[in-house]
């Protein structure tokens, strides 16, 4: 009986903690929504295991904030091969605001081969 308490304390507790991530993505999304930049960022910042989705947007804010350095490190930390494209279209977005021609156009050539645009 003491096992299955246990058990269920574990289940409910993870339950819980799901919830609270649940909830910044949310308030997170709600903010990027309201165009509250800041405030959508510190939500994201605070989801304990972020998605590649989560990392692009994060990489998005601050693009619009003109970080290009942490939008970069954010783009690269995506994997989902169905969001390549995307990740080194705008890794040549970025590299292009920082003036880095060379490394803008290697990107914009590596985006095509996932997708002729």
């Amino acid at each position: 009986m003491r096992i299955f308490a246990i058990f269920l304390l574990i289940i409910g507790l993870t339950f819980f903690i799901n919830i609270f991530e649940d909830l910044k993505l949310f308030e997170a999304q709600k903010n990027l929504k309201n165009q509250n930049l800041e405030g959508s960022l510190e939500q994201f910042k605070k989801i304990k295991n972020p998605k590649d989705e989560d990392f692009y947007n994060i990489a998005k804010i601050y693009q619009k904030l003109e970080n290009y350095d942490e939008a970069i490190n954010n783009y690269n930390k995506i994997k989902k091969f169905e969001m390549q494209f995307q990740k080194l279209f705008e890794l040549g977005n970025s590299y292009e605001k920082l003036h880095n021609y060379q490394e803008a156009i290697m990107y914009y050539k590596s985006a095509l081969n996932y997708k002729d645009d």
